[in-house]
């Protein structure tokens, strides 16, 4: 075999390079076009979408600062919707949500109580759902004005 390659240790050296290169790219052409599989338990076939993703509470007054609303939400994947939790910007914001699953094409709401007692102005507050969507996490504002009257 020596003598065959003798003196061709270039060719030899390509003829290697080659070889490499096809089954690398053989290799990402196999693993690269490998379609997900639909029982893999890290991709959510439940979504989440709001009617709304800002509430407007308009002008409150200081002298009856507390406000209720909802927001309402549809399931608009394949699986039930599962929330796991809400997060709220500030201590004066308290929510109430479904404890069961909805079910796809089924809705929802998140009831919001907003406490603006210590509150004077403009003010911003965000929820941060915590759910099996797809998206994992979504994000519903709700903001208005507190005057002194």
């Amino acid at each position: 075999m020596a003598r065959y390659f003798k003196g061709q240790g270039c060719s030899l050296a390509l003829f290697g390079i080659k070889c490499l290169s096809i089954f690398v790219l053989t290799t990402f052409v196999i693993y690269g076009c490998k379609q997900p599989n639909s029982s893999d338990s890290r991709i959510s076939l439940a979504k989440i979408q709001f009617a709304v993703s800002e509430l407007e509470l308009g002008e409150m007054d200081a002298d009856s600062p507390k406000t209720n609303k909802e927001f309402v939400f549809y399931n608009v994947g394949k699986e039930p919707l599962i929330i796991h939790n809400i997060e709220t910007s500030c201590h004066c914001t308290t929510v109430s949500f479904p404890n069961k699953p909805i079910a796809p094409g089924d809705s929802g709401s998140i009831a919001v109580e907003m406490d603006a007692t210590d509150i004077t102005g403009n003010f911003w507050r965000t929820l941060t759902i915590h759910s099996n969507s797809s998206e994992g996490t979504s994000v519903v504002t709700i903001h208005g004005i507190v005057e002194i009257k």
